[in-house]
């Protein structure tokens, strides 16, 4: 049903209807005819003519369920309607039961009314009809969008949310309450290391070998789209030692003899000192010996600067006697002389 409007006014301030000081309503007009009230609402009356009064019946539920019905006599009398509160064209009845003819136009014509649309925007707007209308007849204010709550926001929904691992990003806009994000969860992929450490290396005094190694590298895993609560990067440290003994030879003291010895033995490490003992007295040296073979008696031997030397020499024993020498005195080359008196 349109709006009703109770006053009706140009743009250059031409009233052309008002009725606004209408005072009638159904009860006191005619039973049959209609009329417009003081809101512009089109009635139709309810009054029963009689001479000069209109008689009003008034029907009302009783305590008992049934209805109390009252016939009121209205004085007429004092009317307040008139042609000009009602349109040209129209009719209705005073108060009188006379007949009226409404005389209000738009300039002597038919009244031409607009309707509009409006859209609802965040400042106030006049609407008045375009040009060629006497006035509107109704406007329409449409709906506010659903996803409109103020100037440059939108409503959003869980959908607009977005993550990234363990990130949740919320674009600006209007959020219901019960707007979330499940956050996926993800994997992580420790990278294969490779740790290079330069070991110490210590030898003890009985020959056993200490190496010890140790070194650290820091690990970022790979991490695969979602969130990754703890754990996922650090520290790889490697550390340890191991030892060896060689095979050792304790100390020993070597006597020098005519035969050579070992003193230490191949692939051996000495954990003590070699002592070679000084030369027993039976072993001189020779180096500074001057004698030659002719120095020495036939067949006696010496050794000279390091060499055995067999003597060559021929010693001669010179003998006296009276008589002739026996066969067993001397050797072979002795001289025998034999004095004769």
């Amino acid at each position: 049903m349109p709006k009703a409007v109770n006053k009706v006014q140009l743009a250059n301030g031409t009233v052309l209807m008002d009725t606004s000081s209408v005072t009638v309503d159904a009860e006191h007009l005619v039973s049959g005819y209609t009329a417009l009230d003081a809101s512009g609402q089109l009635i139709t009356g309810t009054a029963e003519i009689s001479g000069g009064s209109a008689i009003v019946v008034t029907e009302t539920p009783d305590s008992h369920g049934g209805t109390v019905m009252e016939i009121t006599a209205v004085d007429l009398s004092q009317d307040t309607v008139a042609p000009q509160y009602l349109l040209q064209g129209y009719t209705a009845h005073n108060r009188m039961g006379q007949a009226i003819t409404g005389t209000a136009s738009g300039g002597g014509g038919t009244i031409s009314l607009q309707s509009k649309s409006a859209t609802p925007t965040e400042s106030e707007q006049t609407i008045t009809a375009d040009t060629g209308y006497d006035g509107l007849s109704s406007v329409t204010v449409g709906a506010i969008s659903k996803t409109y709550v103020g100037s440059d926001i939108s409503r959003r929904s869980s959908s607009d949310l977005t993550a990234s691992g363990a990130t949740v990003s919320v674009p600006s806009g209007y959020y219901a309450e019960a707007a979330s994000k499940a956050v996926s969860s993800g994997s992580a992929a420790t990278p294969a290391t490779t740790i290079t450490a330069n070991p110490t290396i210590t030898v003890s005094s009985a020959g056993l070998i200490t190496a010890t190694v140790s070194g650290s590298r820091s690990i970022t895993p790979t991490v695969s789209a979602g969130y990754i609560s703890s754990g996922t990067a650090g520290t790889v440290s490697v550390s340890g030692s191991d030892t060896e003994q060689l095979t050792v030879q304790a100390a020993k003291t070597v006597t020098p003899t005519k035969s050579s010895q070992t003193a230490v033995a191949a692939g051996r490490y000495t954990t003590g000192a070699v002592t070679v003992a000084a030369i027993p007295a039976e072993y001189i040296t020779t180096t500074d010996a001057t004698a030659t073979a002719s120095d020495i008696n036939s067949g006696a031997t010496a050794y000279v600067d390091g060499v055995k030397v067999t003597g060559t020499q021929v010693i001669q024993t010179y003998y006296t006697g009276s008589s002739a020498p026996s066969a067993s005195l001397g050797n072979n080359g002795d001289i025998y002389l034999e004095v004769v008196s």
